[in-house]
């Protein structure tokens, strides 16, 4: 967690494998920047930070359970669709985003 910019233009969410629509996730908001305890908690397990050349415009961290492919936990397809890089992404993820993609309308415009 290199990163720590505290930016009130972003929003953590938590997605879970599960979830199939990224405007639909608002009770997954987070109510702030989770520390480590929360982000292992989370994700159930030791957290990994995906690198950012993988995550698409408009998104600033994503977590992951570290041990999460070896632990064959299923795969998350709607955090899969918020990389650049088609690698796929199992377990619940913690992301931080750009408020703008709060909404329906932020995911459709551009």
């Amino acid at each position: 967690m290199e990163n720590e910019n505290e930016n009130e233009n972003t929003t953590w969410v938590m997605i879970t494998p599960e979830d199939t629509c990224t405007w639909q996730l608002k009770e997954a908001h987070l109510e702030s920047k989770p520390n480590l305890e929360e982000l292992q908690m989370y994700v159930g397990g030791y957290i990994e930070e995906i690198p950012r050349g993988w995550l698409m415009d408009g998104l600033h961290n994503m977590f992951v359970n570290e041990e999460g492919k070896m632990d064959k936990l299923p795969r998350n397809r709607l955090a899969t669709q918020l990389l650049d890089d088609p690698v796929p992404i199992v377990g619940t993820v913690v992301v931080e985003w750009d408020n703008k993609y709060n909404d329906k309308k932020g995911w459709v415009i551009e």
